[in-house]
């Protein structure tokens, strides 16, 4: 059922111009797409155990609930950094729990904004590793730190952070002021062209967010490679990919019946099939 995911008239593979401040209706839209229209892979390469319970963050309510039923999610995967902040520890569940105490004032950027996304794509829950397991609890650990293949391959969707070093940076468009660069149309022969926000690179990168801070880390890569779909911020624009596709703001991709121009984060297209399996092992 793909009725209301229409798209506007344009010619396949044209650029658009990206807005400075992100257009959540557009990452809506490509979730929605996906969902209808990726039958195959998408959503269904985790075939393990789930989890009897979970703690999420519910993002209307602002607070943290813990789920023993089916529910969905959505997963952040972020780079900590060095700067203290807050976490959830043992004395403060009960604090955590009430309604409202996650505002924007006692919040990191980034996991304030993943919560606004979260709430802009129609999503009810958000699950963060340092709100979502308890930090200083050696019971509470072992439950969820064995289990990131659950909490990952069977989240909706995974909004990766590759633009900043801390949970301090913000995802970049989701905030006045949080992007810079600014895409001028010109002429050239009578054909309106656009700068793409793609990375320059120096030809040794592949993919578009080989240079980040986020790209350095071994848990990050693993919540990277569990991730069936993940709606992708880089200093510049968002990036939508799943197993099927890959689209972002400034390139209208999203057209069904036409070939797809696959750009993997990774540099190794095997990633893509990580999971299969009927992959031999190597």
């Amino acid at each position: 059922e793909t009725s209301g995911l229409e798209w506007p008239d344009q010619e396949p593979y044209s650029g658009r111009i990206r807005p400075p401040l992100a257009d959540t209706r557009l990452f809506k839209r490509w979730q929605k797409f996906c969902m209808s229209t990726h039958t195959g892979q998408c959503g269904k390469s985790y075939t393990g155990r789930k989890l009897p319970n979970i703690r999420l963050i519910d993002v209307g309510q602002k607070c943290l609930v813990e789920v023993q039923e089916d529910v969905k999610w959505v997963v952040l995967s972020y780079v900590w950094g060095q700067v203290e902040s807050l976490s959830l520890k043992k004395d403060s569940l009960d604090q955590f729990r009430r309604p409202g105490f996650f505002k924007e004032s006692n919040v990191p950027p980034t996991i304030y904004d993943a919560m606004e996304v979260t709430l802009a794509l129609g999503e009810e829950y958000l699950w963060v590793d340092r709100f979502c397991i308890i930090q200083d609890d050696e019971a509470d650990l072992p439950e969820y730190i064995p289990h990131m293949d659950a909490i990952y391959g069977l989240a909706s969707l995974t909004i990766i952070d590759a633009a900043g070093a801390d949970a301090h940076h913000g995802l970049p468009g989701i905030r006045q002021s949080s992007r810079s660069h600014e895409q001028v149309p010109f002429e050239f022969k009578g054909v309106s062209l656009i700068q793409t926000l793609d990375p320059a690179g120096t030809g040794d990168e592949v993919g578009y967010i080989a240079n980040s801070k986020w790209n350095t880390r071994g848990w990050t890569f693993q919540e990277g490679i569990l991730s069936d779909r993940a709606l992708i911020f880089t200093a510049d624009q968002v990036y939508w990919q799943c197993q099927e596709a890959t689209w972002c703001e400034d390139g209208f991709w999203e057209q069904p019946n036409l070939p797809t121009i696959y750009r993997h984060s990774f540099d190794d297209s095997d990633f893509r099939h990580l999971w299969d399996p009927d992959r031999s092992e190597e």
